[in-house]
């Protein structure tokens, strides 16, 4: 049933759907709300004369589509602005919890101080996510993977591998120790503070994390260590799961400044997913067709690359994923992007380190591909920088409208 719009003469006006905060909930040593408000759509135009009368042109394009409101309560202003002039507010609640009021004072548009009675009947709560089972995880997670990541940094001789992939995953626990964890820890403490731009990092981090703890449970040979790689492939993949059911990503998508150029992401994460899958197509097809063991796993103990079933198997379609649906502006694309490109940049890192350590390990091991990955490496962080700072973890006036401060 389309809701009832009254207004100065009893003029219509479109439906107009408002996301207010949930309730104040009482803590221990402190009150505070537990989510924002969010306008959703109000694009309808009108004017009107002196006299009451509707006419065609209008009250300007009201408030754009996904403007926040910070701290929309029962009869308190809010920082709304129509056509760059303050729209003042009162939130009443009739006593239904589907139905509340909102009276609202345009200044200057037609009729001085006009003001309009809208009654609405779509509400959503959008409540700050619960993050304490995803930080318990992720914690245990952090204190699994520096343990097992400090032993094979500094204590390599535990690995039972030949040479260069023992040096390969002595540079991958390096890594790990010295950025994944890091990044991970100060994601966590931030995204509970309220920052969204760290829960972005804190998934693309886990993707990392879970990435290589699979490597090290199925492609480096059995050591004192396997079970630590066991639990943090646990670890990660359910930090994983709890946090993608905890983020609100429609919530997240309304952050993101509406300036944001998403084709330019979207080519992006396309383009290094293509030429990762180009790299290792060049590696498999042509092996596909010789008798020999493939040149991609001599000197390993390796049957077959764990490298390549990840990145054919989940890591590009994801990206390729995230990547179409950016484009389409579909709030998950938002996130997934986020994702990938954080965990790919780390990533790229990764494999630059650890080849340096395979080839100190083994001088046959060839370093060419280390400048390409170290560029990689710093083009992505640049990327993600640029993506993120479209992003923002405060509402307020002018959110939305371009890169984050």
């Amino acid at each position: 049933m389309e809701p009832k719009n009254e207004c100065v003469r009893s003029h219509r006006l479109l439906p107009l759907e408002i996301i207010i905060p949930a309730p104040m909930t009482p803590r221990p040593h402190c009150w505070r709300p537990t989510g924002i408000a969010l306008l959703t759509a109000w694009h309808q135009k009108h004017t009107i004369d002196r006299e009451g009368r509707v006419t065609d042109a209008s009250i300007p394009q009201c408030i754009p589509h996904g403007t926040l409101v910070p701290r929309l309560v029962a009869r308190s202003s809010s920082f709304l602005h129509l056509a760059g002039k303050p729209l003042n507010t009162v939130l009443s609640n009739d006593g239904s919890r589907a139905r509340h009021t909102l009276n609202c004072t345009l200044p200057g548009a037609g009729v001085e101080g006009l003001t309009m009675s809208t009654t609405i009947t779509s509400i959503r709560h959008y409540a700050r996510p619960h993050l304490t089972l995803a930080c318990w995880l992720s914690g245990l997670l952090a204190v699994v993977t520096f343990v097992h990541a400090a032993i094979g940094a500094f204590f390599p001789g535990i690995f039972r591998d030949p040479p260069m992939t023992a040096g390969n995953a002595q540079g991958t626990a390096l890594v790990i120790l010295l950025v994944a964890i890091s990044i991970l820890v100060a994601s966590m403490i931030l995204a509970v503070r309220g920052s969204w731009r760290a829960q972005i990092l804190w998934l693309g981090t886990l993707g990392y994390i879970l990435y290589n703890a699979v490597i090290f449970a199925f492609a480096v040979a059995f050591n004192p260590l396997f079970l630590l790689y066991v639990a943090s492939l646990s670890l990660s993949l359910w930090s994983i799961v709890v946090l993608l059911i905890r983020v609100n990503v429609d919530e997240m998508r309304a952050r993101f400044a509406s300036t944001m150029p998403v084709r330019m992401f979207a080519v992006y994460a396309i383009a290094a997913s293509a030429l990762f899958f180009a790299t290792w197509m060049g590696q498999i097809v042509p092996a596909m067709f010789e008798s020999a063991s493939p040149a991609f796993l001599q000197g390993t103990n390796l049957l077959t690359s764990p490298v390549h079933v990840l990145d054919l198997g989940f890591a590009l379609p994801l990206s390729v994923l995230g990547a179409v649906w950016l484009w389409q502006r579909k709030s998950w694309g938002y996130l997934l992007v986020g994702l990938m490109l954080s965990m790919l940049t780390i990533e790229t890192a990764s494999i630059a380190v650890d080849q340096v350590f395979g080839h100190l390990n083994d001088p046959t091991a060839s370093l060419d591909a280390v400048p390409l990955f170290v560029a990689l490496t710093l083009v992505g962080l640049a990327v993600v920088i640029a993506y993120l700072r479209y992003l923002h973890s405060e509402s307020g006036p002018g959110a939305g409208e371009g890169p984050g401060r």
